[in-house]
């Protein structure tokens, strides 16, 4: 059996990158569009910013990278070369 995964576009004409903060919301490419009436100017780059603080905070205040390391660590790989791989170091 095969999944499937979702994920919502940038709410940007013809763009094709992920929505960092759901339907409608606006890539990195993207953060200085117009904003809806009566938004704040920097209502796309808020709404990325608390996306994205949501994301880390589920990894425990991790970085993606941070998190690789720490599961490579946990599977026994050796430190050198997680750090090489990952740039992060002990």
């Amino acid at each position: 059996m095969r999944t499937q995964q979702i994920f919502e576009l940038c709410g940007h004409s013809f763009c094709s990158n992920k929505a960092p903060a759901g339907p409608g919301s606006r890539c990195a490419d993207h953060l200085g569009d117009p904003v809806p009436d009566a938004s704040h100017p920097d209502y796309w780059l808020n709404r990325a910013a608390r996306a994205a603080a949501s994301i880390d905070h589920g990894r425990g205040g991790l970085t993606e990278r941070q998190t690789l390391a720490v599961h490579a660590a946990d599977a026994g790989m050796p430190l050198a070369k997680i750090g090489r791989e990952t740039g992060v170091y002990p």
